[in-house]
């Protein structure tokens, strides 16, 4: 229980530290999403945002990976993880 807490407390300190970076890198390479009539929010947004959750969620994940034997599937849901992911960032930057 201790470990699925810490891992828990260290995915959201990794992404609340990646986020303002991610943001900083998407202004600088300009990968924002501009509103128009179609889009709720009315200033650009950054498209990379999930990149920094990902981090943090694949960090806690692999953090209670000795969990994995009581898991099954566990590299299975890796995987489909990591390809959903590739899938949103491909979305996001097209």
């Amino acid at each position: 229980m201790e470990k699925i807490i810490i891992g828990g407390l260290l995915s959201f300190i990794i992404t609340l530290l990646a986020i303002p970076a991610i943001i900083q890198i998407a202004k600088m390479k300009k990968l924002y999403d501009v509103p128009d009539d179609w889009k709720i929010h009315h200033t650009p947004v950054s498209s990379l945002g999930g990149v920094g959750i990902f981090a943090g969620f694949l960090i806690a994940f692999l953090l209670l990976s000795d969990l994995a034997p009581r898991v099954h599937g566990f590299p299975f849901y890796i995987a489909a993880f990591v390809v959903v992911f590739f899938f949103g960032v491909k979305d996001d930057i097209w």
